[in-house]
């Protein structure tokens, strides 16, 4: 396997488990991300004690009416299990109950979906290093906790060295610049704001480039002409590309058909965009697979 097959990896059968108690937009948004990424996806719906007013079957066909299995066939949903532990007992009681029963369906998941905020993703991630649990495929995340600057400050390197991270900016496209624009704007966005530049403002920066673009080919600010000329645009230089796009070209439905994410690994304690290969700095290689714990630098 090469350091390019991270990139266009696409997951053969990836889980899911949680409680779904109720169904909400925050699960979709899981789900979507799940089937974007694996060939097959297993959701597992647990509780003990489970909620007498949306029992399982019931909260199952919640996500089947959402997902029709002829329109999501990857999508299986798992039947209840015998005897789950209680919701308050120990983490390592869960996972070895969530193991045995797996083994017993003959399930080999080759991801596990979860969604973690700053903290939540704080205590996985040192989870991981205390148990050292090796993941030769690494974690990826999409956006969450590890687009939090504070996320990296409460974590020893080795905890979140090699991690993949999807975001809607290139995170180092300030090292990689030399526009003299973008530059001040990153200094008065971290003295507005208090904090550096992030995808949020990256993409309001964007916005606003492609406005004033759109302003000047139309020379008027008439709201037809003003919609026909941002549908004209084709920006191949300047601020607006700060998010890392190489072009803004919108399509019939007003999409930016040169739009995507970028994709950065934490290397020597820097994360550093991988992807797209073209965005990737001449001094940067990612690392794949990812290096055990036993392989690892302080460990």
């Amino acid at each position: 396997m090469t350091s390019e097959s991270v990139l266009v990896k696409t997951y053969q059968h990836g889980l899911i488990v949680g409680k779904f108690a109720p169904l909400h937009r925050g699960h979709m948004l899981l789900l979507d991300a799940a089937l974007e990424q694996c060939e097959r996806v297993s959701v597992w719906v647990y509780s003990r004690p489970d909620f007498p007013e949306m029992p399982s079957p019931l909260r199952r066909g919640w996500i089947r009416a959402l997902y029709p299995a002829r329109l999501f066939p990857g999508l299986e949903l798992l039947p209840d299990a015998p005897h789950p532990p209680l919701n308050d007992e120990p983490d390592a009681v869960h996972r070895e109950y969530v193991r045995g029963v797996l083994d017993g369906w003959g399930a080999r998941p080759d991801a596990v979906i979860v969604a973690l905020y700053t903290p939540d993703h704080l205590l996985f991630s040192r989870q991981l290093m205390e148990q050292r649990l090796d993941l030769p495929f690494g974690i990826h995340s999409v956006g969450g906790g590890t687009e939090d600057p504070a996320f990296y400050k409460g974590l020893p390197q080795r905890a979140v060295d090699y991690v993949f991270v999807q975001e809607d900016w290139q995170i180092d496209k300030l090292q990689q610049t030399t526009d003299k624009t973008i530059l001040a704007i990153a200094e008065r966005t971290k003295e507005m704001l208090g904090y550096g530049m992030s995808a949020y403002a990256a993409q309001g920066v964007s916005a606003m480039y492609v406005l004033a673009d759109a302003l000047e080919r139309s020379g008027s600010a008439d709201r037809e002409k003003l919609r026909d000329a941002i549908a004209a645009s084709d920006i191949q230089s300047g601020p607006a590309l700060i998010t890392g796009y190489g072009r803004i070209k919108f399509d019939e439905q007003g999409q930016n058909t040169h739009a995507h994410g970028v994709i950065s690994q934490n290397l020597n304690g820097e994360r550093r965009t991988i992807w797209p290969a073209e965005n990737r700095g001449s001094d940067t290689k990612p690392v794949w697979p990812v290096p055990a714990w036993s392989e690892r630098k302080g460990s």
